[in-house]
This record gives C-alpha cells, sequence and structure tokens, in this order.
C-alpha cells in the first residue's frame, strides 16, 4: 500500500496536535465573540449611566 502523497511524514506534528498558549486561545475566543462582548459592554454602560442619571434625579429632588 502507497502512502497518500498529501499526508504529513510519520512523526510530524500537524497543527492541530499543537498545544496552543493561552494568549491564542484567548485571542481567537475574543475573535469568535466579539460581537456579544460589544454588545454586553455597550449594554452595561448604559444601565450604568441609567442608574446614575435616575440617582442624580433622586438626589436633587430630595435636597430641592
Amino acid at each position: 500500500m502507497q502512502d497518500n502523497p498529501h499526508s504529513l511524514p510519520s512523526g510530524t506534528i500537524s497543527r492541530h496536535d499543537q498545544v496552543l498558549t493561552r494568549r491564542t486561545r484567548v485571542r481567537r475566543w475574543v475573535s469568535r465573540n466579539r460581537r456579544g462582548i460589544v454588545t454586553h459592554f455597550v449594554r452595561g454602560i448604559a444601565y450604568g449611566a441609567g442608574l446614575g442619571l435616575m440617582g442624580l434625579t433622586v438626589w436633587v429632588i430630595e435636597n430641592h
């Protein structure tokens, strides 16, 4: 039986067998989930701004 000319020689480590560093895994995860991360970040900023505005409104009403 002949070897497949497109297969890797025995003893060679393919890209899928390599151990990925933490930085590489995090970078890939962020690139796959970028839209969700940005959405949650913007939502958090909006909730924080709304809460701050309501708190300031209540404080002005109480001290007026």
